[in-house]
C-alpha cells in the first residue's frame, strides 16, 4: 500500500498501520478471516466518501465532465489488495492481448501506435475502412453487479473468490463529500469503485466479453492488414472499432446495444467519433459524426505525420516555455532550475514522444529551451556534455531530449523484437519483411533514404537512433546484397525475396572461389532454385567493381567466416536485461557529446582529475546554494573577481577581504590572510574536539579532504564545505568571515538535521559523528 494516499471515513492512513502492523497485524487478520466467513463486510469497510474531481481542461459546470474517486477504508484496502494480487497471476491469460489497461506488461503506446501506423500506411488498404471511437456514460459507475458476478463465474473464478466479490458489493453505500459536510447516505446497487485496488481488472474482466463478442460474430468485418483482421482494440473503457467500411458502422452499434443490455453500460452517442482511413465524403454516419482529426489517449490523430506532429507538439513546447520562463524570476540554484526543467518541462512530452515522430527542428528547440533556462537565458559556463553526466562524474544529471527521444525509439524496437508476432507489431513487422525482416535489416549496412519502400516517419526515426548507436563493424567480405547502402539500382537498395529465402544473404554467397561472380546457371545449380535473368543482371550490375575486388583479395589470401553481426549496443546485445533505458541513455549521450566519458580536471592546483568522491556533495544533507557554490568551484566557473575579468574582460577590484592581492579562487578561500586565519581557528576549534587532527590543505579546502578516517571523514568535509560557504556569503555581503559566526550557524545546523535523522543513512552518520566528537 502506498503512502500519501487519503484515508476513508475512519481517518487511519496507510502509514498508520503500516508504523502499528507488529501490534495489529492479528486483529486484522482475524477481522478479515471473520468477515469472509460471515460474507459480510463491517460497517466501516463499507462505507465509501465519494470526492469529485474535475476532468482536465473540460467545462466544471457540466456534472458530466467530474470524475466521481470514492475514499475507503484502509483495512477495506488492504483486503481488497489482497485478491487483486491474487486476480493479478491469471488476468493476462484471461483478457485478450487487445486490452492494453491494468495488465503488467501491457502498454497504452501500444494502442496508440496501432492507429497511427493505420494511418501512416494506409495506402495499402484496398476497402474504405473507417476507426470508430467509442465513449460510455460513466463506464465504471454503470456496470451491473450481476453482470459482474456472472463474469467471474463464466471464467471459471472459484466459488471462495466469488463469494468475496459479492461481499465486496453486498450492502455497500457511501456519502458524497461536499464543502462542507457530507451528503446522506447513498446505496451502492451497481458501478465498481474508483479507488478500490481491484476494481480496475474487475472492470477490464467485463470489457472481455464486449471482446468475445466482437471477434466472433460472424456479420461484423473489421480492417484487413495484410494477413490479419483488425476488429478492436482496448484501453481500460476506451474502445476502437475497425470497421471494413461504413456498412460495419451499424453492426457495431447493433453489437454494442447487445451487450450494454448484458452489462449496464450505456453508449455515449455525443462523444462517438468516426475517422476514416480515405478520402470520405460523408460528415455522418448513423448519427456519429466523421472527423479529420480526433483525440485518443491523449493524442490527436489525422493522417498527415507533420501536422499530427505540429497538433501535438506546438502547444507542449509553448506550454513548457511559459511555465519555465515564470520560474526565472526566483532565485533558484542550478539544481533547483534542472529539477524544474524535468518536472516542468521534459515531463510534458515524455508521453506523446513514445508514440509520435518528432522532427530535428523541434529536438533542437526543446533543448535549447532547456538549457536557456538552466542558464537563465546567459552564458553556458558548462558544456552540455557535463551537465548531462551522473553526479558521481561531475554533472547534475540534465535530461538532453534527444538522447531521450532516442531511448524511447530503441525502447520500442526491443519491444518489438521480443514480442513479433504480437498484433500490435503485425503492421510493422509486415512492412519489414520488405526488407527481409526487422531482425536482418537492423544488422545491414542501410541507409534510410535508399530502402526500397517507403517508411512512415516513426519508423524511419527509429531506424536512424539504431543506426546511432549499434556497435557493428561492417567489413568487406561480411557485406550483405540486401540493404547495402552502396549495392544500390536507381538509388536504391535492393532486396529478393526469392533470392533472399533460398540462403543468399551476402555479396560473398555469388561469388566463386576465384572472387568472381558466378554465371546465372552455376548459381541456380548451386542454390537449386529459379532465377530470371532480368533479377541476375539487375543485381550483378548493382555491386561495386571495387567491392568485389576488395571481397576477391579476402578470399583468396585469408580464410575468413562470414556472419551478420550481433545486435549490440556497446557491450550488451539489445535484447539483454541490462541494456534498459538508462544503458541506452548513457549510449545516446557517449555518442552525441565526444568528450562524455572524459573526467574534469580543476583549473588550478596543477590540474588535478576530480574523481567520484569529490562530488560525493551533491547528496549531503546540504542547501542547493552549499551544493552551488562547490559546483562551481570543481567545474571551474566559481564567479571570482579573476575569473570574471577573464571570461568577460571586466574591470575588477583586489580581494574583499585582504584588498590588495587580486581574488582568484584559491586566493579568497584559502591563500588570502584573512581566509587563511578562518581556517586556523576552525582548525584549533576541532583540534581541541579530535585530537591529532592534520591541517587543512588548500586541495582539502578547495576539493576534498581524503585524508581522514572514515568516522571524522563525512563530518570534517561537511565543516569544510559549509566554511567555504561562510566565506562565500560574506564575500557578497562585504563582511569578513568569523569562527563564531560560522560555529552558531553550524550548530543550528545540526540542530534542525536531529529532527530529521532517521530520514537516511548520511543524516544519521553526521548526527553520530557530532554527538561522538564535537559534543553537542
Amino acid at each position: 500500500m502506498r503512502n500519501g494516499k487519503s484515508p476513508g471515513i475512519d481517518g487511519l492512513t496507510s502509514e498508520f498501520l503500516k508504523f502499528f502492523w507488529e501490534d495489529i497485524k492479528e486483529l486484522v487478520l482475524n477481522a478479515f478471516i471473520d468477515c469472509i466467513q460471515e460474507g459480510c463486510l463491517t460497517p466501516t469497510m463499507k462505507t465509501g466518501i465519494i470526492t469529485l474531481l474535475p476532468k482536465p481542461k473540460k467545462d466544471i459546470t457540466n456534472l458530466d465532465n467530474w470524475r466521481p474517486i470514492t475514499l475507503l477504508c484502509n483495512d477495506y484496502k488492504l483486503l481488497a489488495l489482497i485478491y487483486a494480487e491474487r486476480l493479478k497471476t491469471v488476468i493476462d491469460k484471461i483478457v485478450n492481448e487487445t486490452q492494453s489497461a491494468f495488465i503488467k506488461g501491457r502498454s497504452i503506446h501500444n494502442n496508440v501506435r496501432l492507429i497511427l501506423d493505420m494511418l501512416d500506411y494506409q495506402s495499402i488498404l484496398e476497402s474504405e475502412s473507417l476507426i470508430l471511437f467509442i465513449d460510455y456514460f460513466k463506464a465504471f459507475d454503470s456496470i451491473e453487479h450481476n453482470f459482474l458476478f456472472s463474469t467471474l463465474e463464466h471464467f471459471g473464478f472459484d466459488k471462495t473468490f466469488c463469494s468475496v466479490i459479492k461481499m465486496f458489493y453486498t450492502d455497500i453505500y457511501s456519502y458524497v463529500s461536499l464543502n462542507p459536510g457530507l451528503t446522506p447516505r447513498i446505496n451502492i446497487t451497481c458501478g465498481i469503485r474508483q479507488g478500490c485496488p481491484i476494481s480496475p481488472m474487475l472492470f477490464i474482466l467485463c470489457t472481455q466479453l464486449l471482446a468475445y463478442l466482437i471477434i466472433n460474430h460472424p456479420n461484423f468485418q473489421g480492417i484487413h492488414f495484410f494477413d490479419y483482421e483488425f476488429r478492436l482494440s482496448q484501453f481500460a473503457d476506451d474502445t476502437v472499432f475497425f470497421l471494413r467500411d461504413k456498412s460495419m458502422v451499424s453492426n457495431a452499434l447493433q453489437i454494442i446495444s447487445i451487450f450494454s443490455k448484458a452489462s449496464g453500460l450505456r453508449l455515449n452517442m455525443k462523444k462517438c467519433e468516426l475517422l476514416s482511413l480515405y478520402e470520405c465524403i460523408d460528415t455522418e454516419i448513423m448519427s456519429i459524426p466523421v472527423k479529420e482529426e480526433v483525440k485518443y489517449l491523449g493524442v490527436k490523430m489525422v493522417k498527415d505525420e507533420k501536422q499530427r506532429e505540429e497538433l501535438n507538439m506546438k502547444e507542449r513546447i509553448d506550454q513548457i516555455q511559459v511555465s519555465l520562463n515564470h520560474w526565472l524570476s526566483r532565485d533558484l540554484s542550478i539544481f533547483g532550475r534542472n529539477l524544474l526543467s524535468k518536472a516542468e518541462g521534459i515531463s510534458k512530452l515524455i508521453y506523446p514522444c513514445q508514440s509520435l515522430y518528432i522532427a530535428p527542428k523541434n529536438v533542437r528547440k526543446i533543448n535549447s529551451i532547456i538549457y536557456k533556462f538552466i542558464w537563465r537565458n546567459k552564458t553556458y559556463y558548462i558544456k552540455k556534455s557535463q551537465l548531462v553526466k551522473d553526479y558521481n562524474r561531475g554533472g547534475i544529471k540534465t535530461v538532453d531530449f534527444e538522447a531521450m527521444l532516442g531511448t524511447f525509439k530503441i525502447k520500442w524496437l526491443k519491444e518489438f523484437l521480443s514480442k513479433p508476432d504480437s498484433i500490435w507489431y503485425h503492421i510493422p513487422k509486415s512492412i519489414f519483411k520488405k526488407f527481409g525482416g526487422l531482425n536482418f535489416l537492423l544488422k545491414c549496412d542501410f541507409e534510410i533514404s535508399k530502402l526500397p519502400f517507403k517508411l512512415s516517419e516513426f519508423h524511419k526515426q527509429v531506424l536512424y537512433h539504431w543506426k546511432m548507436v549499434f556497435t557493428h563493424n561492417f567489413t568487406p567480405h561480411c557485406a550483405t546484397l540486401w540493404n547495402n547502402r552502396v549495392i544500390v539500382s536507381n538509388k536504391k537498395s535492393l532486396f529478393n525475396q526469392l533470392w533472399f529465402d533460398q540462403g543468399i544473404i551476402f555479396v560473398h554467397d555469388i561469388l566463386d572461389i576465384n572472387g568472381e561472380i558466378l554465371q546465372l546457371q552455376d548459381l541456380k545449380n548451386k542454390f537449386n532454385f529459379q532465377c530470371s535473368l532480368k533479377d541476375y543482371t539487375k543485381i550483378c550490375k548493382s555491386i561495386p567493381v571495387a567491392l568485389i575486388q576488395l571481397i576477391k583479395n579476402i578470399i583468396i589470401f585469408s580464410n575468413v567466416q562470414v556472419k551478420l553481426p550481433n545486435l549490440k549496443i556497446r557491450e550488451l546485445r539489445i535484447t539483454e536485461k541490462q541494456c534498459d533505458n538508462k544503458y541506452l541513455n548513457k549510449a545516446f549521450k557517449g555518442h552525441i557529446y565526444h568528450d562524455y566519458d572524459r573526467k574534469i580536471k580543476l583549473k588550478i592546483l596543477n590540474n588535478p582529475t576530480i574523481s567520484e568522491k569529490h562530488w560525493t556533495f551533491i547528496k549531503w544533507p546540504i542547501t542547493p546554494k552549499v551544493k552551488e557554490m562547490q559546483f562551481k568551484i570543481l567545474n571551474n566557473y566559481y564567479p571570482s573577481a579573476e575569473t570574471l575579468r577573464g571570461r568577460f574582460g571586466f574591470e575588477v577590484d583586489p580581494c574583499d577581504f585582504c584588498h590588495e592581492n587580486p581574488e582568484q579562487t584559491e586566493h579568497l578561500f584559502f591563500s588570502c590572510p584573512v581566509s587563511g586565519k578562518f581556517w586556523q581557528d576552525v582548525h584549533s576549534w576541532l583540534n581541541n574536539k579530535i585530537s591529532d587532527l592534520e591541517q587543512f590543505t588548500i586541495e582539502d579546502i578547495l576539493i576534498y579532504n581524503s585524508k581522514l578516517t572514515r568516522d571524522i571523514s563525512l563530518l570534517i568535509n561537511l565543516i569544510i564545505i559549509m566554511g567555504k560557504y561562510h566565506i562565500h556569503k560574506n564575500k557578497w555581503k562585504k563582511q569578513l568571515p568569523n569562527v563564531n559566526c560560522f560555529k552558531n550557524e553550524f550548530f543550528m545546523f545540526l540542530s534542525s538535521l536531529n529532527f530529521v535523522r532517521r530520514s537516511n543513512q548520511t543524516v544519521e552518520e553526521i548526527c553520530h559523528a557530532a554527538e561522538m566528537f564535537l559534543i553537542l
